[in-house]
């Protein structure tokens, strides 16, 4: 009898295809789970509630003033189970190799540590977990563990960091720029 050479392949693809079932089902749970806690605990409105459970949607509460950040950051962690990244905490992130800013900005998520087979990410919203779970095993063969971080933490670390990126490469530190090749 012969091995198949892609069994390992078609076993591998078919646990990463089942368990984007199940991110998907969690996902649907912590959604449900956000709007439960937002019409306990924040009073709101049943069209305010309905409109909760997706990143848009809250975000638009966000917008009208009827919580703040951090109180959504604190639902998404009740809601989720993940925990919140400490702000003070975090020192010098370099670049995650072959990754854009903005990818990154899209998915509103750092990595902020990193080694051979796991990713440490901070994200803004619990929803897209499972997609970039996914994505990390698939692009980096990596498994991915998450954090949670408010969006404009997320947004203005991202900035400061590409912005830093493109200076360093302007200023000739790049390695391969021609003037550093001229050096």
């Amino acid at each position: 009898m012969t091995e198949n050479p892609n069994s390992e392949n078609e076993s591998s693809a078919f646990s990463i295809a089942a368990m984007g079932g199940l991110l998907a089902d969690t996902s649907a749970v912590v959604a449900e789970r956000v709007r439960k806690e937002m019409g306990e605990t924040l009073k709101l409105s049943e069209d305010d509630v309905a409109k909760a459970g997706i990143a848009d949607g809250d975000w638009g509460l966000v917008s009208k003033s009827k919580l703040d950040e951090k109180a959504l950051l604190d639902i998404y962690a009740k809601a989720s189970g993940l925990p919140l990244l400490d702000e003070e905490e975090v020192g010098d992130i370099t670049l995650f190799p072959d990754l854009t800013f903005d990818f990154l900005n899209s998915k509103q998520c750092i990595p902020v540590l990193w080694d051979s087979s796991t990713v440490v990410l901070a994200i803004a919203s619990p929803y897209n977990a499972g997609e970039l779970s996914l994505l990390w095993k698939s692009m980096f063969d990596m498994d991915a563990r998450f954090l949670l971080a408010r969006r404009a933490f997320i947004e203005r670390f991202l900035s400061g960091l590409y912005d830093n990126a493109m200076t360093d490469g302007e200023n000739g530190q790049d390695g391969d720029s021609e003037q550093a090749l001229r050096d």
